[in-house]
């Protein structure tokens, strides 16, 4: 029984396949996107997602002193 949609968002792959593994495993329908341009097309359209995992990560991060 398929407990809910979720839109796995990530550009690493290796990390982005466990993620939806491990979800699927436990009864969710996974969708995959490597970035978030392509997660956007899930979003604007209606597709029912229940849940979104991103990694978000800031391109030009710079740590607080």
């Amino acid at each position: 029984m398929e407990k809910g949609r979720v839109l796995v968002v990530d550009d690493d792959a290796d990390r982005r396949a466990f993620v939806a593994l491990k979800l699927e495993r436990h009864g969710y329908c996974v969708v995959e996107a490597a970035l978030a341009a392509g997660a956007v097309g899930y979003v604007i359209k209606p597709f029912d997602l229940d849940e979104v995992v991103a990694s978000v990560r800031a391109a030009h991060h710079r740590p607080v002193a």
